[in-house]
């Protein structure tokens, strides 16, 4: 094989093997959570284009963050949705994406 095609191949074996990239709002919300194997995570994200973290934290930063929020609407994602200040037609846009298991 080639080295471009191994090179190609580990980048997209690292996108699953403890890291994940994702982005919305035609790329203006992002989020990048990277294993750093200790118990922590580099955690990168932003909104409408502007980054709000830019750190490495331990996993119970984020997973604290979520169960507050939950906990805060009983475990209600929709209502989390309905409390950002986003417009009506942007809200239901998003609520029809989210399914729970």
């Amino acid at each position: 094989m080639n080295k471009r095609l191994i090179k190609k191949m580990l980048k997209k074996k690292e996108q699953f093997n403890g890291f994940v990239y994702a982005d919305g709002n035609n790329g203006g919300d992002f989020i990048k959570i990277e294993n750093m194997k200790n118990g922590t995570i580099s955690l990168k994200s932003g909104s409408c284009c502007i980054t709000s973290i830019d750190a490495i934290v331990p996993v119970e930063f984020l997973t604290a963050i979520l169960s507050d929020k939950m906990l805060e609407h009983n475990g209600d994602i929709n209502s989390i949705i309905d409390s950002f200040g986003w417009s009506k037609e942007y809200k239901d846009n998003l609520k029809s994406k989210v399914q729970t298991f």
